[in-house]
């Protein structure tokens, strides 16, 4: 229960303050996403590492994680795609 609060105030946070001053900041929306997927919510978790790569498109840790969930899914070829892109 303890790690649910936690991480609930630290998904608040991000919205909250940290987007608000740098919010194009592919961290932050990486971040968010770990905590969405960490709490079962895939389909925003999804959502939001799509949005770190619109932020930056090189951004590797957000294409490991969708290498990894794409390969979950039974989806061979995003899943290369994203684990090339993620060793960029």
């Amino acid at each position: 229960m303890k790690a649910i609060e936690q991480d609930t105030a630290r998904m608040e946070e991000i919205i909250m303050t940290r987007m608000q001053e740098t919010p194009h900041n592919p961290a932050l929306h990486y971040e968010f996403a770990m905590i969405a997927l960490r709490g079962g919510a895939i389909d925003d978790g999804v959502r939001w590492l799509e949005s770190a790569l619109k932020e930056d498109p090189k951004y590797a840790p957000a294409h490991r994680t969708l290498a990894s969930y794409y390969q979950q899914q039974g989806d061979a070829a995003q899943a290369a795609r994203h684990r090339e892109l993620g060793r960029q």
